[in-house]
This record gives C-alpha cells, structure tokens and sequence, in this order.
C-alpha cells in the first residue's frame, strides 16, 4: 500500500540499525510511502527501503561493521568520508547482496538523502535524478538550487555510483 505521506529517517551512525528494522517492518507489510526522507545514516535505509531490499542495511552494518572498507576514520586522511559510499553500493558478486539499482529506479517512492556539507556545515539535499530540481549535484544526483554551490566537492549516498 503506497502512503501518501513522507517518511523521515535519522541519521545517527548505528542508531541506523532501528531504523533499518522499522522500514524492514514496512517492507514485510508491504508499506510505501510517496516520499523518504534519510538524513545521513538514515539515508542507507532509505535507499534500500525504496529499492526494497529487506534487510540488507541491517546485514551492512552487522556483518561489515569491522570492515575497513567500509567505515574506517581513516578514509578522512584522504578527504574522503569515513563511511565509503562506493563501497556500499559497488558490485560485490556473491559476498552480500548487492544494491538492486533497477528496482531503486522503478520504485514509486521520491528518495531524498540529506547530508552535511564539509564546507559549510549545513544540510545538503540530494534528490533522486529524473524525479526532482533539474540542478544536477554530486554524483547522479539533484541538489536543490539553494545549496549546489556547497554540494559541489559533497559524496552523497549515491545508489549506483561509480567511480570516485
């Protein structure tokens, strides 16, 4: 049942895996809703709640927790964020399950992650492409017009990116 409603999710680090059982839940019933809002790590869930992927921010974050591939302070040393996007949403083969990008795609959810700016430090909304402002932003994205400037030098959580 498509809502016509939104849907916001926190941001938090692992105070992700909640929400990632809540919009599990909604999976399971077969719930939508018009537009999802994730704010940092609530972006991880939101991209796989609308691609509908149950589980798989769960299994992220449980199995690949202590992967320094995927979250290490270390990437900051490289202008990079501590949590590797690419990583997430890159192919992996048979190891995990892989971000279904076709599914995200066809889905009848509006996804809008937002994220902070490294030069600024305020909110940066990143919009699904084809769906929203016709500004393009980081990676395959739309920013809102108000903040294109500041989203330039961003990594946003980017389903389907490629490249670094």
């Amino acid at each position: 049942m498509l809502y016509n409603a939104a849907l916001v999710l926190e941001g938090g680090a692992f105070r992700g895996q909640y929400t990632a059982g809540v919009v599990d839940t909604f999976l399971a019933h077969h719930i939508e809703f018009d537009n999802v809002i994730g704010v940092s790590a609530g972006s991880l869930c939101g991209a796989n709640f609308v691609s509908k992927q149950y589980g798989r921010a769960a299994m992220i974050n449980i199995n690949h927790r202590h992967d320094r591939d995927y979250i290490s302070f270390s990437h900051l040393l490289h202008r990079q964020t501590i949590i590797n996007l690419d990583y997430l949403f890159e192919d992996h083969g048979w190891r995990w399950e892989n971000f279904n990008e076709r599914a995200y795609e066809r889905s009848a959810s509006n996804f809008t992650a937002v994220a902070t700016s490294m030069v600024t430090g305020k909110a940066v909304k990143l919009y699904q492409p084809g769906r929203r402002r016709p500004h393009p932003g980081p990676q395959g994205f739309f920013v809102d017009a108000d903040h294109r400037e500041a989203a330039a030098d961003e990594q946003g959580p980017v389903p389907g990116r490629r490249g670094g």
